[in-house]
């Protein structure tokens, strides 16, 4: 019986991309055990999956930081030694940085796999280093091609979430009428944010024709957001205001149940691909064939500027490359898919 550990430990969209290989070595090695070594705040994403035997908490937030690690360093060195108790067999650092390089050598697996460009020296810890083709250019598909380093063969793409029975009935509570459209107001970068005005002019356009309902989600950070937008729409009262409210799996319910979701280059919505829900998707200064929804049937909209892609968290050019995107393209995206 093989003893396998995945390492993916954030963010949230990067913890999506990696569910493939989670299914995928559990359908080619049925006898494995495998774990998942992840940050807490996306841990909940992976409970009760079918094919996890355990999951090992990274606690991001309680050692950031140089100071941190030297306080709890008894505490970390106490994970190392629980990791080392498992006597895995391979480790599959899906990461790539620092932290998980360290975790991966100090784990002290025979096989340890990870990408030959990884960052911050973690390939030194790697006694099998991938070089991904040229042609795999979506995080999904470099994921499932380190693990089939690992087997051998390829392996079956196939997304899971384990939603339960309460998930989706809340998900059904909150959502009680369809069509429903899913708006993802946030993202971890000001630069791919679309504007909240713009918003604002797309549920004034949804919400003039009959029967459809509008929700809003995002993390308790984006609360601000949420009460922009709803203040500047004109028809801002008639919308489903579930920002801050739900939990990852639920989350997910709520994709599940939409119809179509209309998202910013963020965590949300990667879920709602997952999930079998049509996105479009308003992409700034990153790169589409990288980390655009995966799946067939999504709408990529994009206005490039010059200086494209910049990959800068905050961008000084006026408009910026998302703010180019105007509710009207937006609008008739969602048509062309409803």
């Amino acid at each position: 019986m093989q003893k396998i550990l995945i390492i993916k430990l954030s963010s949230l969209g990067d913890v999506v991309h990696a569910l493939p290989v989670l299914s995928g070595l559990k359908q080619s090695l049925p006898d494995a055990q495998i774990s998942w070594m992840v940050s807490r705040a996306f841990s909940s994403l992976l409970e009760g999956h079918p094919d996890l035997d355990q999951i090992i908490l990274f606690e991001r937030e309680r050692w950031r930081g140089v100071k941190n690690c030297i306080l709890r360093f008894p505490e970390i060195w106490r994970l190392v030694q629980d990791i080392r108790a498992f006597q895995f067999d391979v480790v599959l650092d899906l990461q790539g940085l620092l932290r998980s390089g360290l975790f991966t050598w100090l784990a002290h697996a025979p096989e340890r796999f990870g990408f030959t460009d990884a960052r911050e020296c973690s390939y030194l810890a790697y006694n099998h280093k991938v070089v991904v083709p040229t042609w795999i250019t979506h995080a999904v598909d470099k994921n499932l091609f380190l693990a089939e380093q690992y087997v051998g063969h390829n392996l079956t793409l196939h997304f899971k979430i384990a939603l339960s029975a309460k998930d989706q009935e809340k998900a059904k509570l909150w959502i009680p009428n369809l069509p429903a459209v899913v708006l993802v107001p946030g993202a971890r970068w000001a630069s791919k944010c679309w504007p909240t005005l713009h918003f604002a002019q797309l549920i004034d356009f949804l919400l003039q024709k009959q029967n459809i309902s509008v929700v809003l989600v995002g993390a308790k950070s984006d609360l601000g957001i949420g009460e922009e937008i709803i203040r500047q729409a004109w028809l801002g009262q008639k919308v489903i205001n579930l920002i801050g409210k739900t939990s990852l799996k639920e989350l997910a319910a709520v994709m599940q149940r939409a119809n179509l979701v209309v998202s910013n280059d963020s965590g949300p919505m990667h879920i709602a691909a997952a999930m079998g829900t049509k996105v479009v998707a308003l992409f700034g200064p990153t790169q589409t064939n990288k980390t655009g929804p995966y799946g067939d049937g999504h709408i990529v909209l994009q206005q490039r500027q010059h200086c494209w892609p910049c990959r800068e968290k905050i961008c000084l050019h006026k408009p910026t490359c998302i703010q180019s995107i105007t509710p009207q393209e937006v609008l008739a995206a969602i048509e062309e898919i409803l």
